[in-house]
């Protein structure tokens, strides 16, 4: 009889699997126990009933011959207890909170009298339960902590960076972690990395997020970002597993798991608003020394959550026992300043060819490099390799004169160069400030963006019967991401300014995640679980003719591309030039696709007063995104080495490029993809 049941079991859990073939874990606990007299002695076949308190959801199982009983497969949540037996009155412990992963036991002693007798204890003040010690080291955070804690975050995780063992990464010798308190799917936002595990660690370990099981992570950033955000007002609770924990949690080495609010018998509801402007914070000293004002910034996250018992239809859940729901909505409304940019862009006199360091507009700059140009006998320009006038690499260049106080002639200006060197600085058209009172630079200023995302949270409870139970949880994000620094561009401070255009990208992010739990019997339980996790980043340039190649009149890279070279250099005092972002075909984007599948399948048979657990679990992790590279064609001109002219403005503005200009050819999407497969028996 036990064989068949179990191949019964087995046989319902691969029908499941195969029926929805995405399927992944949500993280459950066990409650077990024993029932005896007030002398000790076991009772067998007492009925145990375990009952969620929120729901009123029941599960039923009998005690063994010793006594005991099991419960697997429990989600988060408050239950009671209620035992009962002939000859002996019911037994009712109330308040035992199950977190994810929990493995508790209830010692349940029944008195002599009648069944209709009753006799209730509170949890919270008995001592009858025990947290099983399974070497696992663990904590738990629930959402009374989250809503106590002081965290300017929406992102829960955040709270792993409070938890025993952990550590920050070093963030090149700054006071402060790594990341920010902003919302993003992308680990880069405009003002910093987001907020998330990236920078944390505990133990010395990585740490890897689930949610409700679901893997929450970057297939092409393992460990840094979360695409699904874990909201602090959306979850139940987190729970952390540093060490030891059981081998049906297959993530690791250390695995965070939030767990999805659910609805219950009753209806619950909040609105909320949390605001951060820039009006509260402390003032920057680089705004204090540069004289300027931070702007109006600010993080505004309304929301709101409404949950209970689907309203009754046709009779159906009249007794609001059967059908249950959660939403949660939440705006992440950013308007940022990554913070002030300063450098020494060229001036009026410069795009002219003077560089005449007493020139009206290149008073008191810091240096930029010094012109002095390799000048043959008759003070002519040296012969070296540069960009003619279409563009086109030459390696003579013939009439060029600079005269003793740095003023380039007519022939020596590439009108290659004079359009990049516009190209570049387009972005820069403000008004230029006194170098003499800003430090040298005559560029300085503080570039806002916004950075938004909305987040829905719907999860459905559905109690089929006392032996089946089945829940499927939405969780869906839309973000608008506009990053005037470029894809990467999460750098502020001295020789920065920003991309030439702005890097927009519409990212979406959908998660879905279910569970099917059933009761074959007392003694034997099975979960079939499933998570399909979907990512999309499609980056591109808000206005492309600005770094086009063929809208300024350049001929395209030797493969095809039509961006604009970046530019670089080793002067400490010149900013890095270019697109801000590897765009590669036409038109120009650059796109990021990821897919996470997975699916899980447990059996839990109690045997006596032991348990017995044994499931598989399969993931597919894809990848899908454009290559790096320097597809658009890299200058760089290491200052006063071999053809530089000593100023690279002028450099620039000749069009030399020496032996220093560089291009990737461009290579197909890059798609990775690996499988997993993993079996335990517990």
């Amino acid at each position: 009889m036990f064989g068949r049941q179990v191949l019964r079991a087995l046989g319902f859990s691969v029908l499941i699997c195969l029926a929805i073939s995405q399927l992944k874990a949500q993280s459950t606990s066990t409650l077990s126990g024993i029932v005896h007299d007030q002398r000790g002695a076991v009772i067998p076949g007492a009925t145990v009933v375990v009952k969620n308190q929120a729901s009123g959801d029941e599960r039923k199982t009998i005690t063994g011959h010793g006594g005991d009983f099991s419960v697997p497969a429990l989600h988060s949540g408050t239950y009671e207890v209620i035992a009962t037996a002939k000859g002996f009155s019911t037994e009712q412990v109330t308040d035992i909170a199950l977190s994810a992963e929990d493995n508790k036991s209830v010692d349940i002693a029944l008195q002599v009298g009648t069944v209709s007798a009753s006799v209730t204890v509170s949890a919270r003040a008995d001592t009858s339960i025990i947290e099983e010690d399974s070497g696992a080291k663990s904590e738990t955070i629930t959402s009374d902590d989250l809503q106590n804690m002081t965290m300017s975050s929406r992102n829960a995780a955040e709270v792993v960076k409070l938890m025993s063992g952990a550590t920050l990464q070093a963030n090149g010798g700054l006071n402060r972690a790594a990341t920010t308190n902003l919302v993003g799917m992308n680990t880069f936002t405009p003002a910093g990395t987001a907020a998330g595990l990236g920078g944390t660690m505990i133990n010395g370990q990585g740490v890897d997020l689930t949610m409700d099981g679901s893997h929450d992570f970057d297939p092409g950033s393992p460990g840094a970002n979360t695409p699904i955000n874990p909201n602090m007002d959306m979850i139940s609770e987190l729970k952390v597993l540093s060490s030891s924990f059981s081998a049906e949690y297959e993530h690791g080495p250390v695995v965070v798991n939030a767990e999805t609010k659910g609805g219950g018998s009753s209806y619950h509801g909040q609105v909320h608003f949390y605001a951060q402007h820039s009006s509260l914070n402390a003032v920057d000293p680089t705004f204090k020394i540069q004289k300027m004002s931070p702007g109006d910034t600010h993080q505004y996250y309304p929301g709101a959550q409404l949950s209970g018992p689907v309203p009754a239809i046709f009779g159906f859940n009249k007794h609001k026992d059967k059908l249950f729901f959660f939403d949660g909505f939440e705006d992440y409304l950013q308007h940022l300043a990554p913070g002030l940019d300063e450098a020494v862009i060229p001036t009026a006199d410069m795009y002219n060819g003077n560089f005449d360091p007493n020139a009206a507009t290149n008073q008191n700059l810091r240096c930029v490099g010094n012109l002095n140009p390799y000048i043959d006998s008759n003070g002519n320009y040296q012969n070296v390799p540069h960009f003619n006038s279409n563009g086109v690499y030459a390696p003579n260049r013939s009439g060029c004169a600079i005269s003793s106080n740095y003023v380039l002639n007519s022939s020596c200006v590439s009108s290659a160069g004079m359009k990049l060197l516009q190209a570049y600085f387009a972005v820069t058209k403000v008004a230029l400030v006194d170098p003499l009172t800003h430090n040298g630079w005559n560029y300085v200023h503080n570039t806002t963006t916004d950075f938004n995302q909305w987040q829905n949270v719907a999860r459905v409870d559905w109690s089929v019967s006392d032996n089946t139970k089945v829940y499927v949880r939405i969780n869906t994000s839309r973000e608008s991401d506009n990053n005037p620094n470029g894809v990467w561009g999460s750098s502020v401070g001295s020789e920065i300014i920003p991309a030439p255009t702005v890097d927009v990208a519409n990212n979406t992010a959908d998660d879905i995640a279910g569970a099917l739990t059933k009761v074959f019997s007392p003694t034997l339980t099975t979960e079939s679980t499933f998570a399909w996790t979907k990512v999309s980043m499609p980056n591109k340039p808000q206005d492309p003719s600005l770094i086009s190649r063929s809208a300024i009149g350049l001929p395209e890279t030797v493969w095809g591309q039509d961006a604009i070279p970046s530019f670089g250099n080793w002067s400490s005092n010149f900013p890095g030039l270019g697109p801000g972002g590897n765009y590669v075909r036409n038109p120009l984007q650059m796109k990021a696709d990821k897919l996470t599948p997975s699916a899980r399948t447990n059996v839990t048979k109690v045997l006596g007063a032991h348990t017995l657990k044994a499931g598989g679990y399969f993931e597919l992790s894809e990848n899908k995104q454009d290559p790096y590279g320097n597809f658009n064609g890299f200058m760089s001109v290491p200052q006063g080495w071999g053809s530089d002219v000593g100023n690279s403005y002028a450099t620039m503005l000749m069009g030399i490029v020496g032996n220093d200009y560089s291009e990737s050819q461009d290579t197909p999407i890059i798609g990775n993809e690996a499988n997993q497969f993993r079996f335990f028996v517990n």
